[in-house]
């Protein structure tokens, strides 16, 4: 009795994986991609809002700097509105130049409901943010200030 067997193929020998390894490994790859991903998003959004304290304080900065100019946006800054990458920045003076406030509304889709502010008084502000306002403080990185 002659049984043709291909040569290799003899039990022990047989390489490669099975379907259920396949998508076992796949399910694993799925989870860590879904897992870095949503850093990698946080992360990003993180980066574009960080923006909007730092041009605020500048700004601000300037603005006190002019004070003996009365708080004028366009004797002090040149401008009163003016926009970047990420925001749009406003600044507004009452009709006495008294004091000011400048904020910082999000223009790109993933921003739009982020706004930020700041006033002669060193007030920071957040406007508007997902997870609500803040009179306290610019809300950046979640829910702390």
């Amino acid at each position: 009795s002659s049984t043709a067997e291909l040569p290799g193929l003899e039990g022990e020998n047989m390489k490669g994986f099975t379907l259920i390894e396949l998508m076992i490994v796949t399910a694993i790859i799925a989870v860590l991609a879904s897992i870095a991903l949503t850093s990698y998003s946080a992360y990003t959004l993180r980066g574009k809002l960080v923006e909007a304290p730092t041009i605020l304080k500048s700004t601000a900065t300037a603005m006190e700097a002019s004070y003996d100019l009365g708080y004028a946006c366009e004797k002090a800054i040149a401008k009163d509105t003016w926009r970047t990458k990420y925001f749009e920045y406003k600044c507004e003076v009452p009709a006495d130049l008294s004091s000011f406030k400048i904020t910082a509304t999000g223009i790109q889709n993933d921003i739009m409901n982020y706004s930020y502010s700041i006033n002669s008084a060193g007030q920071h502000k957040t406007e508007s943010h997902p997870l609500g306002p803040s009179d306290k403080c610019w809300l950046v990185s979640g829910k702390e200030c």
